[in-house]
């Protein structure tokens, strides 16, 4: 798939949802299956409550206008791959409102991530990460339908839903969407960043394997990379017929969709100073070739907020002899280094 025909699957994918989510019966029961009450058929696991129903029907409505007002997010493969090597070693799992791009969005993954929570059972199928939409609202917000007054003043409640590819499901009926939600994340976002898993009514043994969620660490990572300088966000002006077409048979049920979609793609070129004069390695080997230096996390220190948080640090530098050949003519990323321990935070 390339960066285009990816654009183009975002927002197909993402107008499937909407239409999906509307739907009174199937969006239920697709939240039902997201909330672990039901299996992806809609066969009941256990007793379901009057309680769990009306929260799984606001949960549906409140996705929905969100899948509509806000904008969709195309990551092309290099910034997939960054992502996979990265969120592991994220250090830190605080967040703050006002570090989002987007209040709420859709994020579609040119290349899925490898399945972050592979299973063990080897009868049961890995879930790649194939996109992922958010919602960051007032922990107040009436449309919240699991608000508790015991939550901080002024705190966040992050929303996250996780998908993977249709095809990547085993039997699915046709009527669902293009990518289907596999698991969800509710993290509560204090006015100082801290950040937790919003644990009432969840059983204590699961929010304690759930506490330190990858999924909300790949997301949290790629709210660092998209802050990076060498990154530019671009709005492709070219959609085909059909997606076109999707889109304004879209708004004549939903006039006030938005129908922005931006790609964060990296920006390839190099300039002057760029190029560094290494031309050995520390071991004194000779490199005939040129690449990206490593990433690297750094803790930066904001003034504003008083206090430090990861910074993750994309170098466009080429190491190796001017004029070779670039690996693989495109970014080829590593791990990045860890990080020290947090500084203390200025008083």
């Amino acid at each position: 798939m390339d960066e285009k025909a990816a654009v183009e699957e975002a927002v197909k994918s993402r107008l499937s949802l909407i239409r999906y989510f509307g739907d009174d019966k199937a969006g239920l029961r697709m939240m039902l299956s997201v909330m672990l009450l039901t299996d992806m058929t809609g066969r009941p696991l256990g007793p379901i409550s009057p309680a769990q129903l009306r929260t799984a029907n606001g949960l549906r409505l409140l996705n929905r206008d969100e899948l509509v007002s806000g904008p969709t997010f195309v990551a092309p493969k290099d910034v997939c791959q960054l992502i996979e090597q990265t969120w592991e070693s994220y250090p830190s799992k605080t967040a703050y409102a006002t570090d989002i791009l987007a209040p709420t969005g859709f994020l579609y993954f040119e290349e899925p991530l490898p399945d972050p929570m592979p299973p063990t059972d080897p009868d049961e199928l890995p879930m790649p990460v194939a996109a992922m939409s958010w919602i960051v609202i007032p922990a107040d917000d009436e449309r919240i339908p699991f608000y508790d007054d015991a939550h901080l003043p002024g705190a966040h409640m992050l929303m996250l839903l996780i998908y993977t590819r249709i095809s990547d499901l085993n039997g699915p009926p046709d009527a669902n969407p293009r990518v289907f939600p596999i698991a969800s994340c509710v993290w509560t976002i204090g006015d100082k960043g801290s950040m937790e898993l919003w644990k009432e009514g969840l059983d204590p043994d699961f929010a304690k394997k759930r506490e330190w969620s990858p999924y909300v660490q790949i997301f949290l990572v790629w709210w660092r990379i998209i802050a990076q300088e060498l990154l530019e966000v671009v709005e492709p002006k070219e959609r085909d017929k059909k997606t076109r077409t999707r889109l304004q048979s879209a708004r004549r049920i939903h006039p006030n969709l938005n129908g922005k979609t931006q790609v964060t793609r990296f920006r390839m070129q190099t300039g002057s100073g760029d190029q560094t004069k290494e031309t050995r390695s520390p071991s004194g080997r000779e490199y005939t070739v040129r690449f990206y230096r490593r990433p690297y996390w750094r803790w930066q220190y904001f003034p504003s907020t008083g206090e430090n948080k990861p910074k993750l640090i994309i170098t466009k530098k080429l190491i190796g002899p001017e004029g070779a050949p670039i690996v693989g003519g495109e970014r080829v990323f590593l791990p990045p280094k860890p990080l020290g321990q947090k500084p203390e935070r200025k008083q």
